[in-house]
């Protein structure tokens, strides 16, 4: 009897141990992070499904008028539950209009009348990468490195030659005394910034080969349509080609400047504006089209003109050239006839 009893106790005693070592075993399987893990899954799981249904409660209800009778609207006639989640859902639309859409219909006033003088074109132009570029030293900290020749650009292109406008991705905060600083005498007639463009949630692929990896990319988009100025007689410059892809006929996309203390970009830049507005083209698009198709835009003015300032060379000395033969043919032929 006491042998039996002995065994069974020995064997509660073991499933009983084997029991806690199972236990400690899921334990010691669950780290520190994965408990944390489980913890914040769920908390975020528990947090949509009160503040989701709150919000639907809030932003659903239908509006009132000041009495508090109840205003119909296109959901009124819906079952009351569809009503409320489509009133809500409308009301994230609009805070996300907000956010993304331009905040004005019209970025510029009215063009100026006499017996004011409107420039006869209209540049606009990013800040970042083609007048200034963020830069890090080790005395004094970041700090925004001016481009070569922006004085000299916005002494040729400014009034009255061009309303120059400043349309940048920026933040006015950040950039209205970036302006204020490099632009001492006012060519700049208006700043439009990030908020006059349309913010856009882009996405990057990379490049595997160079350690790229895939990314969230966004940008903001500059839409000319909101202007309030005739297309046909503005030229938007840029860096980022995505900035001009709703009006591409309208963009010159230049190459971001690098921080080159020797870089010559705007006085080409100014050299090619100044020559559309000289020729006094009636559409600019035609010519900015045909430069977009270059990889380097400013490039491929220089060697046109190069190449017009050759024929031009030659023109000039073929006059010459033909009085000399003419005065070598007479000279033979009296010589000639003097003979006879």
């Amino acid at each position: 009897m006491y042998t039996q009893n002995q065994s069974t106790g020995e064997d509660q005693n073991q499933s009983n141990d084997h029991k806690k070592d199972s236990q400690g075993k899921g334990n010691k399987e669950e780290s520190p992070f994965m408990r944390s893990q489980r913890y914040a899954k769920w908390s975020l799981l528990g947090t949509v499904g009160i503040c989701t249904p709150l919000f639907i409660v809030m932003n659903g209800k239908p509006k009132t008028d000041e009495e508090g009778n109840e205003i119909l609207d296109e959901y009124s006639e819906k079952p009351v539950p569809i009503a409320y989640m489509k009133r809500a859902w409308a009301e994230v639309n609009l805070v996300k209009k907000d956010i993304v859409e331009p905040s004005s219909k019209k970025l510029l006033p009215d063009p100026l009348e006499e017996p004011y003088y409107q420039p006869p074109y209209t540049l606009v132009i990013e800040l970042m990468d083609v007048f200034l570029r963020p830069v890090y030293d080790s005395v004094t900290g970041w700090r925004f490195k001016k481009r070569p020749g922006i004085d000299y650009f916005l002494s040729q292109v400014g009034p009255p030659m061009y309303e120059v406008v400043v349309f940048t991705r920026e933040t006015g905060m950040t950039a209205f005394p970036l302006i204020d600083s490099m632009d001492s005498k006012g060519y700049i007639m208006y700043r439009l910034f990030r908020d006059s463009a349309r913010y856009q949630s882009g996405f990057s692929l990379g490049e595997i080969t160079k350690g790229e990896m895939p990314k969230l990319d966004p940008y903001y988009q500059k839409d000319l349509k909101y202007l309030n100025r005739d297309l046909s007689r503005v030229i938007m410059v840029d860096c980022d080609r995505r900035a001009c892809e709703k009006q591409p006929e309208n963009g010159l996309c230049l190459n971001k400047w690098d921080g080159d203390s020797n870089d010559t970009a705007l006085f080409d830049l100014a050299a090619l504006l100044r020559t559309i507005a000289t020729s006094d083209v009636d559409d600019v698009r035609p010519i900015l089209k045909h430069y977009s198709g270059y990889s380097d835009p400013l490039h491929a003015f220089k060697l046109a003109q190069a190449r017009m300032q050759q024929e031009t060379t030659q023109l000039k000395e073929m006059p010459k050239t033909n009085s000399e033969l003419f005065a070598r043919t007479g000279s033979a032929l009296s010589s000639f006839f003097r003979r006879r």
